[in-house]
Protein backbone atom coordinates (compact mmCIF):
# COMPACT_ATOMS: atom_id res chain seq x y z
CA UNK A 1 0.00 0.00 0.00
CA UNK A 2 2.91 2.20 0.79
CA UNK A 3 5.55 1.09 -2.16
CA UNK A 4 5.55 4.47 -3.73
CA UNK A 5 6.35 6.49 -0.16
CA UNK A 6 9.57 4.37 0.25
CA UNK A 7 13.16 5.25 -0.78
CA UNK A 8 15.23 2.52 -2.41
CA UNK A 9 17.61 3.86 -0.43
CA UNK A 10 18.55 6.28 2.26
CA UNK A 11 21.80 8.21 3.69
CA UNK A 12 22.65 10.96 5.80
CA UNK A 13 23.84 13.06 2.71
CA UNK A 14 24.21 13.53 -0.78
CA UNK A 15 28.11 12.93 0.17
CA UNK A 16 27.85 9.13 1.55
CA UNK A 17 25.63 7.94 -1.90
CA UNK A 18 28.49 5.73 -3.28
CA UNK A 19 28.47 7.42 -7.09
CA UNK A 20 31.20 4.83 -8.29
CA UNK A 21 28.36 1.92 -7.84
CA UNK A 22 25.99 3.98 -9.44
CA UNK A 23 27.77 4.68 -12.09
CA UNK A 24 28.97 1.50 -12.54
CA UNK A 25 25.32 0.17 -12.55
CA UNK A 26 24.35 1.99 -15.79
CA UNK A 27 22.85 5.59 -14.16
CA UNK A 28 23.75 8.24 -16.37
CA UNK A 29 21.76 11.05 -14.83
CA UNK A 30 21.03 12.18 -10.98
CA UNK A 31 17.67 13.89 -11.05
CA UNK A 32 18.31 15.50 -7.58
CA UNK A 33 15.94 18.34 -5.78
CA UNK A 34 17.52 21.20 -4.64
CA UNK A 35 16.52 22.79 -1.56
CA UNK A 36 17.69 20.98 1.66
CA UNK A 37 19.20 18.06 -0.52
CA UNK A 38 21.77 20.19 -1.96
CA UNK A 39 22.02 23.43 -0.03
CA UNK A 40 20.11 24.66 2.51
CA UNK A 41 16.11 26.17 1.55
CA UNK A 42 17.25 29.37 -0.40
CA UNK A 43 21.17 29.60 0.15
CA UNK A 44 22.67 29.67 -3.77
CA UNK A 45 26.28 29.01 -2.68
CA UNK A 46 27.96 26.16 -3.18
CA UNK A 47 30.61 25.17 -0.79
CA UNK A 48 33.69 23.01 -0.81
CA UNK A 49 32.68 19.61 -0.35
CA UNK A 50 29.74 20.31 -2.79
CA UNK A 51 32.04 21.43 -5.41
CA UNK A 52 33.64 18.24 -4.48
CA UNK A 53 30.73 16.21 -5.00
CA UNK A 54 29.63 17.63 -8.14
CA UNK A 55 33.00 17.32 -9.60
CA UNK A 56 33.02 13.74 -8.91
CA UNK A 57 29.70 13.38 -10.91
CA UNK A 58 31.26 14.81 -13.89
CA UNK A 59 33.81 12.51 -13.46
CA UNK A 60 32.06 9.41 -13.40
CA UNK A 61 29.87 10.45 -16.15
CA UNK A 62 27.14 11.48 -14.31
CA UNK A 63 24.72 14.25 -15.39
CA UNK A 64 23.17 16.28 -12.45
CA UNK A 65 19.71 17.62 -13.48
CA UNK A 66 17.72 19.41 -10.76
CA UNK A 67 13.89 19.21 -10.42
CA UNK A 68 13.01 21.28 -7.90
CA UNK A 69 9.16 22.49 -6.82
CA UNK A 70 10.54 26.17 -6.19
CA UNK A 71 8.24 28.77 -8.29
CA UNK A 72 11.22 31.10 -8.66
CA UNK A 73 13.23 30.11 -11.82
CA UNK A 74 15.55 33.12 -10.64
CA UNK A 75 16.01 31.47 -7.59
CA UNK A 76 17.00 27.52 -9.01
CA UNK A 77 19.26 29.48 -11.97
CA UNK A 78 21.08 31.14 -9.15
CA UNK A 79 22.52 27.68 -8.07
CA UNK A 80 22.19 25.47 -10.97
CA UNK A 81 24.29 27.98 -13.71
CA UNK A 82 27.40 28.66 -11.86
CA UNK A 83 27.43 24.83 -11.34
CA UNK A 84 26.76 23.79 -15.24
CA UNK A 85 23.67 22.23 -14.48
CA UNK A 86 20.10 21.64 -16.11
CA UNK A 87 17.37 22.51 -14.22
CA UNK A 88 13.49 22.27 -14.45
CA UNK A 89 11.65 24.77 -11.64
CA UNK A 90 8.18 24.48 -10.24
CA UNK A 91 8.28 20.89 -12.14
CA UNK A 92 4.99 20.05 -10.01
CA UNK A 93 6.34 17.15 -8.00
CA UNK A 94 4.88 14.47 -6.71
CA UNK A 95 3.66 14.19 -10.28
CA UNK A 96 5.51 11.60 -12.13
CA UNK A 97 5.34 14.17 -15.28
CA UNK A 98 7.95 15.71 -14.69
CA UNK A 99 10.63 12.93 -14.58
CA UNK A 100 8.59 11.48 -17.86
CA UNK A 101 9.75 14.81 -19.30
CA UNK A 102 13.21 15.01 -17.85
CA UNK A 103 13.80 11.13 -19.31
CA UNK A 104 12.22 12.47 -22.59
CA UNK A 105 14.51 15.34 -22.71
CA UNK A 106 17.74 13.41 -22.26
CA UNK A 107 16.47 10.23 -24.13
CA UNK A 108 17.05 7.99 -21.76
CA UNK A 109 15.86 4.93 -19.96
CA UNK A 110 14.31 4.21 -16.51
CA UNK A 111 17.20 2.74 -15.42
CA UNK A 112 19.38 5.06 -16.00
CA UNK A 113 18.29 7.52 -13.88
CA UNK A 114 18.14 7.98 -10.39
CA UNK A 115 16.08 10.24 -8.12
CA UNK A 116 17.71 12.07 -4.85
CA UNK A 117 16.00 13.91 -2.25
CA UNK A 118 14.84 14.53 1.32
CA UNK A 119 11.31 14.88 1.05
CA UNK A 120 8.73 11.52 0.91
CA UNK A 121 5.78 12.84 -0.12
CA UNK A 122 7.37 14.73 -3.27
CA UNK A 123 10.44 14.00 -4.50
CA UNK A 124 10.29 9.89 -3.41
CA UNK A 125 6.56 9.57 -4.31
CA UNK A 126 6.80 11.35 -7.21
CA UNK A 127 10.11 9.30 -8.77
CA UNK A 128 8.84 5.90 -7.39
CA UNK A 129 5.43 6.40 -9.46
CA UNK A 130 7.55 6.96 -12.83
CA UNK A 131 9.63 4.05 -11.85
CA UNK A 132 12.73 5.55 -10.64
CA UNK A 133 15.37 4.15 -8.28
CA UNK A 134 15.38 6.46 -5.54
CA UNK A 135 17.68 7.85 -2.57
CA UNK A 136 15.84 9.63 0.40
CA UNK A 137 18.61 12.12 2.39
CA UNK A 138 17.82 13.81 5.36
CA UNK A 139 17.34 17.43 5.50
CA UNK A 140 20.36 19.64 4.72
CA UNK A 141 19.07 22.13 7.20
CA UNK A 142 17.00 21.36 10.37
CA UNK A 143 15.14 24.76 10.15
CA UNK A 144 11.87 24.63 7.62
CA UNK A 145 8.92 26.90 6.90
CA UNK A 146 6.31 25.91 9.22
CA UNK A 147 4.52 24.14 6.35
CA UNK A 148 7.29 21.68 5.57
CA UNK A 149 7.52 20.78 9.15
CA UNK A 150 3.80 20.17 9.22
CA UNK A 151 4.54 17.94 6.56
CA UNK A 152 7.20 15.99 7.94
CA UNK A 153 5.38 14.79 10.51
CA UNK A 154 3.70 12.80 7.75
CA UNK A 155 6.71 11.91 6.24
CA UNK A 156 7.94 10.13 9.84
CA UNK A 157 5.01 8.24 9.76
CA UNK A 158 5.24 7.23 6.17
CA UNK A 159 8.61 6.60 6.79
CA UNK A 160 7.60 4.17 10.40
CA UNK A 161 4.94 2.27 8.03
CA UNK A 162 7.84 1.69 4.96
CA UNK A 163 10.92 1.24 7.17
CA UNK A 164 10.74 -2.79 7.55
CA UNK A 165 10.69 -2.56 4.03
CA UNK A 166 13.53 -0.57 3.41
Amino acid sequence: MFRNFRADYRYPSIYQIPLETISSDGVKYIFTDLDNTLVADGAVETDFQLSNWLAQTKLLGLEVVIISNNKSEQRVADFANPNNLAYRYRSGKPSPDVFYEMMDKYDIEVEEAIMIGDRITTDIFGANRAGLTTILVEPVDPKEPFGIRCMRIIENILAKLTKEDV
